[in-house]
Order: C-alpha cells, then structure tokens, then sequence
C-alpha cells in the first residue's frame, strides 16, 4: 500500500523515488483497495508526499477472490476514475503502467495514444495465461471468455507501447509475442530488484546445528493459490523422525488457506506462524535466518521471479526453490541453493538434512547469494538504470517535437 509507511517499497515506490531524486514531478496512481490484504487504504484521493510526489488513490469496490468477477468489475472502476482525473490535470512527458492491472493499463494506454504522450508497459505477471493452470482441465472452458477478454486487453497495451519494461527474459519475450514484434532498444529486462538490508548484522552459520542454535528457514508471502506450503509442512513432518528440534520453519504472513496450514501444522514440531508483519518486522525476521523458501507452483511459476528472490538475497540467505526457468538457473549457475520440483517433500527434506549436516555448504550459499545481490540485484543500481532508459525517452520526444516546430 503506497500511503503507508510502514510497508515495504516495491517496484513504483523505488522508481519514484528516482524520478523525484532527479528532480522529476511524480503522480502516481494506485488503487485504494490493498490486493494482498484485501484492506481500502484511508486518506483523502490526493496525498502528497513530498513537492515532487503525490499519490492518486482511485477508488473501486474491492473484492474477495483473486480470479473472479468482482475483480474485474472493480479493475474497471479505477480505470474510469482514473481517466475522470487524468483528463482534467496537465499532461506528462511520460507515462509508465503496469501490466496487471489490465483495465488500469489499458485505459493509462489509451490516455497516452489520444495524447501522444510515450508510455512504457511494465509486465509484471503473465495475465491471462497462468489462470490455465489454477482450473482442472474439465472446468477449463468455463474461463475461456475470461481469458478471451484478457487477452484482447494485453495485444492492445503492449503494441501501443513505445517500451516494453519486463521483470525477467522470460517475461519480455511473452509480452512481445503478444505485442507481435521482435525486440528494440527501447525494450528492457530490469529486475524487481531489492532495497539493501537494514540489518547490521545476520544469523551466523554455526558449527554444529543444534537445539539450542537450529537451522532457521522462512518463507514470507501471501498464504494462497500460488504457494505450496502443502510441500514445507509435508517436508518438516519428514524431519521429524531424525531432525526434530534442529531446524526452525517460520512462516510469515496470512492469506485465504492460513487455517488450512495452521491445522495441518499443529503436530510439527518446529514450525511458527508470525502472522502478518510490517516492514521493519520482516527485515527482523529474515535477518535472524538462514534459508529462504519459495515454495511456488501454478501456472504463474514458470513465468515467476518475483520479489523473493531479491528480498532473500538482500538478506544473504541460501535459498529452496521450486520456480522453473529464470530462477532455476540463477539459483544453480550461482550457487546459491538448491531447486527441487513441486510435490517433492522427500527431496525438500534431504536438502534440509544436507544444510543441517554440511554448514559449510550453506556458508558457502550465503556468501554466494550476498555477492550476487551487490553485483545484480541491488535495488539502487536497477531503479537508475530504469530511470535512465525511461526518461531518455523524453529527450527523444523532446527532439521530435523541436523538428516538428522548426519544420
């Protein structure tokens, strides 16, 4: 939620914080309904944050599942309060939306194609295809004008792009096969990327896993659809027979299956529920452990390199993974974990038992993981770098438009 300060700035919070260092006026619109909570954010529509910043909270009457009706219902009511309040303020040079939302993007595309004002797509997650995999193949036509819908949506955003921002390769080569060209240089992969810790000082790796100082694995997200925690609990009840007491599994967050999980937990030893925390309490948390988990399945996983693996990294921990592709091999040509398949609690149970046996392996991770964030991953050096791609573009507009007047 953007008009919180106690939350963790992610991609537009970083970027604007950029623009506004160059000396750039920023609005940025959000919706005032927070996703991951499903909370509205209090506060007057405008709030300024500081004279080059201000937010734009567009209202819309929320909704309880992710993939559903009232969410798209409520996706067109920030795209229309949010062409209501575009049209009556001053123009920009650019304009930067992000790919979900989809009625939100496609409306900031239209704004900018009627204005001639260059705009950026930013794809962030890969809306519609990973809704395939959410339904068994009998249910599957039930969502194909859902997904029909979507689609109409996405061809229209990406070809009307001057730009195509993409979190991973993997993802800019799905948008630009719906914007049905190849790559050009105003195309660019820059990763979510992560602020660096706050933390002075991380868990050591001791010499000998005890109960006294266990091995301290964490996972921090959304306890829904998109993530397995089926697979660390199965994997920690493995644990049990041989490792019990040697090993820590916090689970930070909360989410539609949280009961689900807390039941299925209630006679593994070893596993803690922290619940929703803000900021500064996952800086805390992750800071006092030693493994990060990303435990994610679905259609979304082939696409996924979200924000856990910078905010893991930022923190040096080695990490668990079940993500295909683009984290896959960052994870093995850096050595900085181990990757396993999804369902696989026997093999999430022997890494466990390697770490737990062999603390120089996961020294060795965790200074791997360290490096790779300081050379890759840096959220300073990446939100430059986009800045730079983005406002050169400015300069080119400005260059067309002087022809134009000299002509």
């Amino acid at each position: 939620m953007p008009v919180d300060p106690s939350q963790r700035k992610m991609r537009n919070g970083l970027l604007a914080d950029e623009l506004v260092s160059r000396g750039y006026n920023v609005v940025w619109f959000a919706s005032r309904f927070e996703h991951a909570r499903k909370i509205f954010a209090e506060g007057p529509d405008r709030q300024i944050v500081n004279n080059n910043l201000s937010i734009e909270l567009l209202d819309g009457p929320g909704y309880k599942r992710n993939i559903s009706l009232p969410r798209i219902r409520h996706q067109r009511s920030l795209a229309l309060e949010f062409l209501k309040r575009a049209n009556s303020m001053k123009r920009p040079q650019l304009m930067v939306a992000a790919y979900p939302a989809p009625e939100l993007c496609l409306a900031a595309c239209e704004f900018a194609k009627k204005n001639h004002i260059p705009i950026f797509v930013d794809a962030r997650d890969p809306w519609p295809d990973s809704f395939w995999e959410y339904f068994p193949k009998p249910l599957r036509f039930a969502i194909s004008p859902v997904v029909s819908y979507f689609d109409k949506i996405l061809r229209k955003c990406f070809s009307n792009a001057v730009g195509i921002i993409s979190i991973s390769n993997y993802m800019l080569d799905w948008a630009l096969s719906y914007a049905g060209r190849s790559k050009i240089d105003t195309d660019k992969v820059l990763y979510l990327g992560y602020k660096q810790a706050k933390a002075t000082h991380f868990a050591e790796v001791p010499n000998e896993f005890t109960a006294k100082t266990p091995l301290k694995i964490v996972f921090v997200g959304t306890f829904g659809k998109s993530y397995d925690l089926g697979l660390v609990l199965d994997g920690m009840q493995i644990l049990e027979k041989d490792f019990a007491g040697l090993v820590v599994c916090r689970l930070v967050g909360d989410g539609q299956y949280s009961d689900m999980w807390r039941s299925k937990a209630q006679d593994i030893s070893g596993v803690i529920f922290e619940g929703w925390k803000d900021g500064a309490g996952i800086e805390k948390i992750l800071a006092d452990s030693h493994v990060g988990l990303i435990p994610i399945k679905g259609g979304v996983s082939r696409f996924w390199i979200g924000n856990k693996l910078f905010e893991y990294t930022s923190h040096h921990l080695a990490l668990i993974n079940t993500a295909p592709e683009e984290v896959s091999r960052i994870i093995e040509s850096n050595e900085i974990g181990f990757n396993l398949t999804e369902n696989n609690p026997e093999k999430f149970a022997e890494i466990i038992k390697e770490y737990i046996l062999n603390p120089n392996l996961l020294r060795t991770h965790r200074e791997n993981a360290k490096k790779l964030f300081n050379e890759s991953f840096d959220a300073k050096k990446i939100y430059s770098d986009y800045a730079d791609h983005i406002t050169d573009q400015i300069q080119v507009n400005n260059n067309v438009d002087q022809r134009a007047v000299s002509a």
